[in-house]
């Protein structure tokens, strides 16, 4: 995928310029296509310049004298010229819009697909409302941006040379005028353009803020429920979207100003108009220009001028629209935790063996996690990792399926360090069960492919009769075919089983599975420990977990503490011990100091 974005270089200050042309560097895939609309819209500004002057040849010449030859031949032109400039003008139009949506897509998937590479500490400081809100709202004001306002820019510029060129012939003073006119215009509109640009940051952060709460209060909606606080997130809900139209009607204040004061109706333009016409007029009256001469003048008067309206407007627009694309960039220029190194090569087909070389770690807030923490597991072993909440237990997990990068050690898979090769061939060859399965909307086939999109279908059924989901997906009425959309009566149980045949759809040789029990009852996590013994078998399976019966059977059990092994060894043997793990399964049973566990 071609980079849109490259990082910035450091200590390089990122001006409006600067992230104006980041940005648009959109429009390299489709350079030619723009071009040609560029061309498009000078043939149509080159058209409407050119009316007025026939429009004075009819009034001195062809109406004084009569001549039909000249009326007929002044039509014809007037009708030709409106038929290319209309067929120009559609033609640029579409073009323009399949630009539109060529760098639209451009600029969303390679939003998305960078979102997709940040580390879960960026995700985890952020509201989801937040990256919602940047990928619809803050990418589209951005892409009017590029694909509006850019090209009719290039059209002002054009006209306004060109005009310029021809009132300047017509009468100095008037090109004269228009730019003296052009000062306090543009301190003014600059002035509005200023309190806008403020404004508009504080829209949008107040209906990213809106999105959020409402983002949270659906997902959130059993807790809100069951705690009574429908009212609560109501009234919530409902303050902020207030405080989003209480910040917009600034705004439009400001914008009903700017159209007052500055727009083509506006006050300014009005009187520039009419003290223009004021004075020609008078010209024409004292006999020193003709009727004819008048028309082009007066059109021409205006076009100039609007040109520099329309060029400082939508200066100030672009400002403006520098707000979402700061935002934007703010994501983009996030370094991801993890990335590959030059010409890494793919990952052998893994067997499973494991090493932490003594790994420490620490999140971006600089805490450390991990403190030189060292295991061997050999490949089919079945490895719990237990311990108190904070312990370092699902950073483990993290660091073996690369989602980070430890500051220190190595994470070794078969003798190969987990950050020479390249990522994503090594996770293809990784299942991952958590805590909360989320399930995509679409079919039970469609979630299960999620882990293996070109498994057949053989194979999803043998995922599915290892993680005991074959017989609830088969009973229903359009099988593995049945659509789980949001709101779909399905239990923790059957959710974590599909996400068991998520996982071992890809027939991975290592195996994760992070509190996969914690949201169950006991029954159903009976029935899971029963389809987890299937699923382990010949794979390397870490079990995160605080029950600690669902670890009991464990080959090893690792207890970690403060980001250290506190203790290490099977079952039997920690009992023993009547170290940390012992003094945990105790409290786990519920047993007081004096009674013995076993």
């Amino acid at each position: 995928m071609f980079n849109y974005f490259p990082p910035p270089r450091k200590g390089v200050k990122q001006s409006l310029i600067r992230v104006f042309l980041r940005f648009l560097r959109l429009m390299i895939p489709v350079w030619d296509k723009a071009l040609l609309v560029v061309m498009g819209t000078i043939v149509v500004s080159t058209f409407r310049v050119v009316n007025p002057w026939l429009s004075k040849f009819l009034i001195d010449d062809a109406f004084p004298n009569q001549d039909w030859n000249l009326f007929y031949s002044i039509f014809v032109a007037y009708v030709v010229l409106v038929l290319i400039q209309r067929l120009v003008g559609t033609m640029t139009t579409i073009l323009n819009h399949y630009v539109d949506l060529r760098v639209s897509l451009a600029l969303k998937t390679h939003f998305f697909t960078h979102l997709q590479r940040l580390s879960m500490t960026f995700y985890e400081s952020r509201g989801i409302g937040e990256h919602m809100y940047r990928a619809s709202a803050d990418t589209g004001a951005v892409m009017r941006m590029i694909t509006d306002i850019l090209p009719a820019t290039l059209r002002a510029v054009y006209e306004f040379i060109l005009i310029l060129i021809f009132t300047t012939w017509l009468d100095w003073r008037v090109s004269l005028v228009i730019l003296i006119y052009s000062i306090p215009y543009g301190m003014v509109a600059q002035k509005i353009a200023t309190i806008q640009r403020r404004f508009d940051r504080r829209v949008r952060e107040r209906w990213q803020a809106r999105d959020a709460g409402l983002q949270e209060g659906v997902a959130g909606a059993a807790i809100v429920q069951t705690f009574g606080r429908r009212r609560h997130e109501v009234k919530r809900y409902l303050n902020l979207t207030i405080e989003g139209y209480r910040a917009a009607m600034r705004l439009f204040y400001m914008r009903v100003i700017e159209g007052e004061l500055a727009r083509n109706n506006g006050l300014l333009p009005y009187l520039k108009n009419r003290l223009i016409r004021l004075y020609f007029l008078r010209e024409v009256i004292l006999g020193n220009l003709s009727y004819g001469s008048v028309f082009p003048i007066f059109s021409y008067t205006n076009r100039l001028s609007n040109p520099i309206q329309v060029l400082i407007r939508y200066f100030q627009q672009v400002r403006i629209a520098m707000v979402p694309a700061e935002r934007i960039l703010e994501t983009l220029d996030q370094v991801p935790a993890v990335t590959d190194r030059p010409n890494a090569p793919a990952m052998p087909p893994v067997r499973g063996d494991v090493v932490f070389d003594d790994v420490s770690f620490s999140y971006e807030d600089g805490t450390p996690i991990l403190r030189n923490l060292s295991f061997t597991v050999q490949a089919g072993q079945k490895i719990a990792l237990v311990g108190h909440s904070g312990s370092g237990k699902t950073t483990v997990a993290n660091l073996l399926l690369r989602l980070y990068d430890p500051d220190s050690g190595r994470v070794i898979v078969d003798g190969q360090d987990l950050r020479e090769v390249k990522s994503s061939t090594y996770q293809d060859q990784v299942g991952l069960v958590l805590q909360e399965t989320h399930l995509f909307n679409g079919t039970i086939k469609e979630n299960i492919l999620f882990g293996q999109p070109h498994a057949s279908d053989d194979e999803v059924v043998r995922a599915a009769q290892l993680a005991d989901i074959d017989a609830f997906a088969s009973s229903q009425r359009n099988g593995y075919d049945t659509d789980l959309r949001e709101g779909t009566r399905i239990s923790g149980g059957q959710k974590q089983r599909i996400g068991i045949a998520r996982a071992m759809v890809r027939d991975p040789k290592i195996l994760i599975l992070d509190e996969p029990t914690s949201s169950l009852d006991s029954a159903t996590e009976q029935r899971f420990l029963q389809s987890l013994d299937r699923v382990a078998e010949g794979r390397t399976t870490f079990i995160v977990s605080h029950r600690l019966t669902t670890v009991a059977n464990a080959d090893l059990i690792i207890v970690l503490g403060d980001g250290q092994i506190l203790e290490q060894g099977i079952h039997a043997e920690l009992i023993r011990n009547g170290g940390e793990y012992a003094e945990m399964y105790r409290r786990y049973l519920g047993l007081d100091d004096t009674r013995q566990v076993g």
